[in-house]
């Protein structure tokens, strides 16, 4: 029940408006003078107040002026005489909510009550409505505050799983430009234990910390099995099984996996989802495209999923170039994409070949100039130099006097096992427990062995005639044939032993590796020139250079090799 105060020196109106708003219903209170209705107005505290202007001592307008001052809630009406419109504007002026001459007509004053508590109402509502909101912008104003926490967080240790302050060398360069505070592109490098550079580029479906939520499982991944040099196919492989595990349905991830093998000069490519990567020639020209062959990781389970892979031959440098849709998809002010073909017309003439990619970076940076990025952009160069990138000291080592066998093992694998190619990550994962000190010999035992592994699988069991890898159309004839050959393999073996004498700190490795294959004329074989042109026989020759002893036994299907280190 709404409260009424009546303020005017007349009784019999005071007792007349009374009587008729206690038959309406509000609960009313009146007062002869303006100091005993302020009184009343502070002890009641009634949403209206009728005040006649013309009063003895305080007057209306300045009875109007005190509730204004204490109370924003009650509406004033005033009471006028005759005549009474200029004071009527001016207390509208002064805030009252209306007015009404005298003598009262009581439907008219009931009509303006009514009116006034209606507005009190809605204004009621609207306060409400306001300190909702208000309430609401400091609830969006703390969940900002802890996102950013949450993004600045998640930008650091996006930055430290992808190693990003290692990404740049001599040979390598990575544009990464994220379209948030954490992108959904993923560039990932490292050397394995034989020397090579694995390399892994990444586009997750979507952008910010949704599409980054995997990049911790695939850099755990990456870096493990890179590390313990396990084949691109491998690699790829259980990256897709992790990812199909943990992702959400529609989150996937395209990316291009690669290893370069500077011993070998060859590049081992999987591609799933990203534009073409391309090798492009040190004078310029797109010498080869590798296409997306394969569908994005985390799509499929991997028993329908194809591992296979792409090896090609690089000439001294070659560039590698690899980037995500988000270069040529990067749209100007006016809505226009930068494109394949814009991209590609700087492979086409390259007057200096060591600012090729800031070329690129300068060109996409000024097309975009103005505009609004939509997608994050990643871009990576690779420059092939086999000397200065190889990891190898290619030396050879005196080595100390003999001393007693302190370690030995002997390994014979049959037919499955050499079709899944992961043999090789656990034997050197055995040889680096076996003595701590081989772990500053890793690059060169780990070419030792997985050379006269792999020359005894390709010539050995697989008879791969080792001519086919003379020309670069050869090696990729070779590279089917191989594939083709282990697939078909039903019979064959290779035996490794091992056996590590300790000397102080240092000590000699033994590693002699046999096959089951007919062996070969070594002596003919050695006694004749090196084809320095030939794209085969160069990681041997690498590994003879740095071992103590390098032999071919019996029919040319068993070889000892010796490594020494202080």
């Amino acid at each position: 029940m709404a409260k009424v105060l009546v303020i005017d020196d007349e009784k019999i109106i005071r007792d007349r408006m009374k009587k008729i708003l206690g038959l309406d219903g509000y609960e009313t209170f009146t007062a002869e003078d303006g100091e005993k209705g302020l009184e009343i107005f502070h002890k009641e505290k009634p949403e209206i107040a009728l005040v006649d202007v013309k009063m003895p001592g305080m007057d209306g307008i300045e009875v109007l002026k005190n509730i204004k001052e204490k109370s924003e809630v009650t509406e004033v009406i005033i009471i006028t005489g005759h005549g009474g419109v200029e004071t009527a504007i001016d207390a509208l002026k002064q805030g009252a909510f209306g007015y009404i001459q005298k003598p009262v007509e009581y439907d008219e004053l009931a009509i303006e009550i009514k009116k006034a508590l209606e507005k009190q109402e809605i204004q009621k509502k609207l306060d409400e409505y306001l300190n909702d909101i208000e309430r609401a912008n400091a609830e969006l104003e703390s969940l900002y505050q802890q996102l950013q926490r949450e993004h600045e967080i998640a930008k650091q240790v996006f930055a430290n799983v992808a190693h990003a302050d290692h990404i740049e060398s001599k040979h390598m360069k990575c544009l990464l430009s994220p379209m948030d505070i954490v992108g959904g592109d993923l560039f990932l490098t490292a050397t394995g234990p034989s020397g090579s550079r694995y390399v892994f580029l990444g586009d997750f479906t979507g952008h910010g910390l949704s599409a980054a939520i995997g990049a911790i499982p695939v850099s755990d991944m990456f870096y493990a099995m890179a590390g313990k040099g396990h084949s691109i196919e491998k690699i790829v492989t259980e990256t897709n099984r992790k990812l199909k595990n943990v992702l959400p349905t529609g989150l996937f991830l395209c990316a291009c996996f690669i290893e370069l093998d500077y011993t070998r000069g060859i590049l081992t490519v999987w591609n799933g989802g990203l534009p073409d990567a391309m090798i492009i020639g040190r004078q310029g020209g797109i010498k080869k495209r590798l296409s997306s062959t394969h569908l994005p990781l985390g799509v499929v389970s991997n028993d329908k999923f194809d591992r296979s892979v792409e090896v090609v031959e690089l000439a001294q440098g070659d560039f590698i170039y690899i980037y995500t849709d988000g270069v040529i998809e990067a749209s100007n002010k006016d809505g226009e994409m930068f494109g394949q073909q814009r991209l590609e017309e700087h492979f086409a003439h390259i007057r200096e070949p060591e600012t090729l990619f800031d070329e690129i970076c300068s060109s996409l940076a000024a097309f975009r100039s103005g505009a609004v990025q939509e997608d994050d952009i990643a871009m990576l160069e690779i420059r092939y130099d086999a000397e200065a990138a190889s990891g190898f000291n290619g030396k050879t080592i005196g080595g100390p006097e003999e001393g007693s066998s302190s370690w030995r093992l002997s390994l014979e694998v049959g037919p499955e096992s050499l079709r899944t190619n992961e043999l090789l990550p656990h034997v050197m994962e055995i040889l680096m427990e076996a003595h701590k000190g081989l772990s500053d010999h890793k690059e060169n035992i780990y070419l030792m062995v997985s050379e006269l592994f792999s020359n005894a699988l390709d010539w050995g069991v697989l008879g791969l005639d080792s001519k086919m890898k003379k020309d670069p159309e050869g090696f990729e004839e070779y590279h089917v044939a191989r594939e083709r050959g282990l697939a078909a393999l039903e019979d064959g073996w290779i035996k490794i032993d091992l056996e590590l004498i300790r000397q102080n700190k240092g000590g000699k490795l033994f590693v002699g590796v046999e096959d089951s294959g007919p062996g070969f004329d070594y002596e003919k074989v050695m006694s004749q020139p090196v084809d320095d042109t030939a794209l085969g026989g160069r990681g041997i020759r690498l590994v003879r250079s740095f071992c103590k002893e390098f032999v071919y036994q019996g029919r040319g299907n068993r070889v000892k090799a010796v490594y020494v280190w202080p």
